[in-house]
């Protein structure tokens, strides 16, 4: 489900009042709206994903042509008073925040990866429309309380190139419920180098680096990035 846009609620995947889908391999792309730029999930629904990719999805700014206001919305799953279940998930690269729950909104994250999002949003409600996020054996960016539940950059292959999948040495091998990998997909590419001393070399071929003494970054913006994302 990639490149779609909606005026206002999600862009790739509207789930309507009191539905219940099971989605299983499905991979959301590149998609924008107002609200909820991958998904947008409504009242009372329930929502089950398994072995999904949510990536590179976008809100949209109510005033784009006036880049001081900030979006509405949430660039990957946004959700009122609905029921959510992520199995083995990869939700990253969302820009305008990358999950907000609202109204009542009850998430369960399993085996799953949240990375390269921004935020995770729980809005404030009355005690009867409490949010919550309950995360298991899953690799969040900044930490979440739940048994097994890491924070380690995942070391994707080449997500800047949409592969999400898993380098040998990622922190992800072996590390969900039950010894399972955590996220969406499998090891796809060999050991990566991950720090701490990022090495760059302005005469290096450009895509082919990463970072180490073997393979220097062509440029100190490359190696800040790489920074920033670790």
């Amino acid at each position: 489900i990639k490149n779609n846009t909606a005026d206002e609620l999600g862009g790739g995947i509207y789930v309507d009042y009191n539905a219940s889908p099971v989605m299983s391999n499905i991979e959301i792309i590149n998609n924008s709206a107002i609200h909820g730029g991958g998904i947008f999930v409504f009242d009372s629904s329930q929502v089950i994903m398994n072995n999904s990719l949510i990536a590179q999805n976008f809100a949209i700014s109510l005033y784009p042509n006036y880049p001081i206001y900030p979006t509405e919305g949430y660039g990957g799953i946004e959700a009122s008073g609905a029921t959510i279940i992520l199995n083995g998930c990869t939700i990253s690269n969302n820009q305008g925040g990358g999950m907000f729950l609202k109204n009542g909104t009850q998430v369960t994250m399993i085996n799953s990866i949240y990375w390269w999002n921004e935020s995770i949003v729980l809005s404030e409600g009355s005690d009867q429309d409490e949010n919550m996020l309950s995360a298991s054996f899953s690799n969040i960016q900044y930490g979440w309380e739940g048994e097994g539940n890491i924070d380690l950059n995942p070391l994707f292959c080449s997500s800047e190139t949409g592969d999400y999948s898993l380098a040998e040495n990622s922190p992800c091998i072996g590390s969900g419920e039950n010894g399972s990998n955590i996220g969406k997909y499998e090891i796809g590419c060999g050991t990566r180098y991950n720090g701490p001393m990022w090495h760059v070399y302005n005469l290096s071929e450009p895509n082919s680096q990463d970072g180490s003494e073997d393979y220097p970054f062509s440029s100190i913006q490359q190696a800040i990035d790489a920074t920033n994302h670790g």
